[in-house]
């Protein structure tokens, strides 16, 4: 059986150079359905509750250690936050994730007096108006 193969070939018209026929159809973009999207804002929501109830968790158990351990515990992470995080080279890096942690945990800590909220609240970044 023989077909012809007319149809394979593209014509070139001299003087007009050639060209491909653009295609007529634009391939559709991905769908989003409304419920897709209410499930992706519900995860995120979720996501964010999440992390701040084990922030609020972490603060119960601090509060439930013995009083020496706690003070203890305590005064190492304010003893690192001094002495770490107050240097020029804590400004960026590692050792800003490092201080930014321990400034937030120091401030879970009932024995955080003035003196240690002001320390942590130097080292936390600050909204700006």
């Amino acid at each position: 059986m023989r077909t012809h193969r007319l149809a394979d070939i593209i014509p070139i018209v001299p003087g007009r150079g050639f060209h491909l026929p653009l295609p007529t159809t634009v391939a559709p973009g991905p769908v989003r359905s409304p419920r897709g999207v209410a499930a992706a804002i519900s995860g995120g929501l979720l996501f964010v509750a999440i992390v701040a109830l084990s922030q609020l968790d972490l603060g119960g158990k601090i509060r439930d250690l013995p009083p020496a351990a706690r003070g203890d515990v305590f005064r190492r992470s304010l003893d690192d936050v001094q002495a770490s995080c107050t240097l020029a080279s804590a400004r960026d890096g590692l050792l800003r994730e490092h201080c930014l942690a321990q400034a937030r945990f120091v401030l879970l800590f009932p024995e955080c007096d003035a003196h240690c909220r002001a320390l942590a609240s130097s080292i936390l970044p600050h909204a700006r108006r």
